[in-house]
């Protein structure tokens, strides 16, 4: 995984292998949320090179109690 935070933007790439790509995350943090909530849709790719995901998923992360 790499991934970086950048503002409200939230982007991570999701590798098996660590060479192929095989999804996506990009989601932005939820002003609702208070800062402890990211939404967004996470892109399967497999390792493809063209741009159009396989299927794309919804997300929810959020930060638990305790965590600082």
């Amino acid at each position: 995984m790499a991934g970086d935070v950048t503002g409200q933007g939230f982007h991570l790439e999701e590798s098996a292998d660590g060479v192929n790509i095989d999804a996506v995350w990009s989601g932005e943090v939820d002003p609702a949320g208070c800062g402890r909530e990211i939404r967004g849709w996470r892109s399967v790719v497999e390792g493809r090179t063209t741009v159009e995901p396989l299927s794309e998923h919804p997300f929810v992360l959020k930060k638990t109690s305790g965590w600082r």
